[in-house]
């Protein structure tokens, strides 16, 4: 049995089914060590845990080696968990939205070149004020433009966004705009309509192979 994690009791319940039936157990893992602090305790009680299961397939080298760190032997663990459909934005990008146009930001369809900046969520570890600050130049005879703040981590908006709006007014930058969280079927036109990409996050869960 594949199982997503250890940290829920959907979790817990069907690892404890496959050591009741003698079945094997395979974690799905995409956690690292440098996620978030580590305490002594959870650390210990996830050892526990981790020794329970019979294999690992991980997202990339440093949740591989978390997993080591706990416990588990090299040959237990595995990468391929987190993959990417390289075609997908590809062919999305090249559509730029025409299939679908009622589906995107009507601010997509100005013709001057911006920059996309995508991160987990709004906050002030994401890095976003430094992207907003730096707005690409305008093209001869037009507006300047600045960028799309978009969020893909989670539905809803991170603890800074209301913060992020107001700096932006005060300050006067212009061409800014917080589409919030989208789908990923959204995000295929704002890459292949951006002029430049910058994910300011300090750090990323999933963005380590």
């Amino acid at each position: 049995m594949a199982i997503h994690g250890y940290s829920t009791c959907d979790a817990w319940s069907a690892l404890a089914w496959c050591r009741l039936h003698h079945r094997k157990a395979i974690l799905l893992s995409d956690s690292k060590y440098d996620d978030m602090p580590r305490l002594g305790l959870k650390e210990w009680v996830k050892q526990r845990l981790v020794s329970q299961y019979d294999a690992a397939l991980c997202a990339g080298k440093p949740h591989r080696a978390y997993l080591q760190q706990l416990g588990m032997k090299s040959e237990q663990t595995f990468e391929g968990f987190d993959v990417v459909d390289n075609d997908f934005f590809w062919r999305g990008a090249e559509q730029r939205g025409e299939t679908q146009p009622h589906t995107f930001d009507a601010r997509l369809e100005s013709p001057e070149p911006f920059f996309l900046v995508s991160a987990v969520s709004y906050t002030k570890e994401s890095g976003w004020l430094a992207a907003i600050l730096y707005p690409i130049p305008p093209r001869p005879g037009r507006d300047r433009r600045g960028a799309f703040a978009v969020e893909t981590g989670y539905p809803r908006d991170g603890p800074e966004r209301n913060a992020l709006e107001n700096l932006v007014r005060s300050e006067g930058i212009q061409g800014v705009s917080f589409p919030g969280f989208l789908q990923i079927e959204q995000l295929p036109i704002y890459y292949g309509l951006a002029s430049l990409f910058y994910t300011p996050s300090h750090q990323d869960t999933w963005g380590w192979l």
